[in-house]
């Protein structure tokens, strides 16, 4: 008798589970405002040399796998991205004075200026929105070189955080 009703209670509990599964949508199920969005240039006021090229493919790239989105070359599109770096920075991750392991580790951040313009209705969706990413690293060897391997791994975590902002808040 106990199996039976176990048996019929787990069976109870997976279709409800399955029922529950079936209408889950990531976000909050919201439409975005616009179908097609054109990503000005990436500008660069900081001391990230070439941050701008990568965190641009980078961003293109994360638009083009979204399913609801577009990508248009000109100010046709719904709406426009513009993303300025405006920070580019590093700080050591010491502990303690005497800590000479910790001293070799370091933190790279960085910060963008992002601003979404409604194209059709003449309005910011958002405006001087700033985005920060980190990524530590370890400074083995050659400083500079490791320095400059972050950028990229630094501006795919910038990228993330930008269509977050662009494609969830909606």
């Amino acid at each position: 008798m106990c199996k039976a009703y176990g048996k019929l209670i787990s069976g109870v509990f997976s279709c409800l589970l399955l029922c529950a599964c079936a209408h889950y949508r990531p976000g909050n199920g919201s439409e975005l405002p616009f179908r097609t969005i054109c990503v000005a240039p990436v500008g660069n006021n900081s001391f990230a040399p070439q941050m701008q090229t990568i965190l641009s493919a980078q961003v293109r790239q994360k638009l083009s796998q979204h399913p609801h989105i577009k990508l248009a070359n000109n100010s046709s599109s719904d709406a426009t991205l513009t993303i300025t770096i405006v920070h580019f920075g590093q700080s050591v991750a010491t502990i303690m004075p005497n800590d000479s392991i910790r001293a070799k580790s370091f933190t790279v951040n960085a910060k963008a200026n992002c601003s979404l313009f409604d194209n059709k209705r003449g309005v910011y969706l958002f405006e001087n929105y700033i985005v920060e990413a980190n990524i530590d690293s370890r400074a083995e060897g050659d400083y500079q070189h490791n320095k400059s391997q972050t950028i990229p791994q630094l501006s795919f975590k910038l990228a993330e955080k930008i269509i977050d902002a662009v494609c969830n808040p909606w």
